[in-house]
């Protein structure tokens, strides 16, 4: 699994799904993550 994340994109990207994964782990929606991040 690891592998094929690893080959997507550019680690920034990588970074950026592992922390919406997180967020959606603890009850946030991506919607709001991307406000936030993008904001």
């Amino acid at each position: 699994m690891w592998q094929d994340l690893g080959a997507v994109a550019d680690p920034s990207e990588l970074v950026k799904a592992l922390h919406v994964i997180g967020l959606l782990q603890r009850g946030f929606t991506p919607a709001e993550h991307l406000c936030r991040f993008n904001g």
